[in-house]
């Protein structure tokens, strides 16, 4: 089988399989390489610290992992989800209508709907 996408983190990877399937390697102490079993086919993979995210062809999201931050308990959106990300103990996900949702870890002010701000900037001579 092909590897479709790959994402790492400082201790575990992960890839999608041009099938749809997931496979994870690496340090497992917190299951974060533990795919669930029945998960359809993902479309992308991110990896964080401890955990991993994996965004499905249905638009619907599923992590794994070291959740003491919640950084797994993934919330209901409000529309369908094209992009995922991880950090060390948080997650985003990026939806259709372009709007950023963030979960997990929120020590550093990572609340993305607070903190967001967005700048135009004028390209010159390009």
């Amino acid at each position: 089988m092909k590897v479709k996408q790959i994402a790492f983190g400082s201790d575990h990877t992960a890839a999608v399989l041009t099938n749809g399937e997931v496979a994870c390697w690496g340090y497992n102490a917190d299951g974060q390489c533990d795919v669930p079993t029945g998960i359809g086919p993902a479309v992308s993979i991110a990896v964080g610290g401890f955990h991993t995210v994996a965004l499905l062809e249905d638009g619907s999201v599923v992590c794994w992992g070291r959740n003491d931050d919640r950084q797994c308990d993934v919330p209901e959106f409000t529309d369908t989800v094209v992009s995922v990300a991880a950090g060390e103990d948080y997650t985003v996900a990026v939806l259709a209508n372009g709007s950023l949702v963030s979960w997990g870890d929120n020590r550093y002010q990572r609340d993305i709907e607070t903190r967001l701000v967005f700048k135009q900037i004028e390209l010159e001579n390009c």
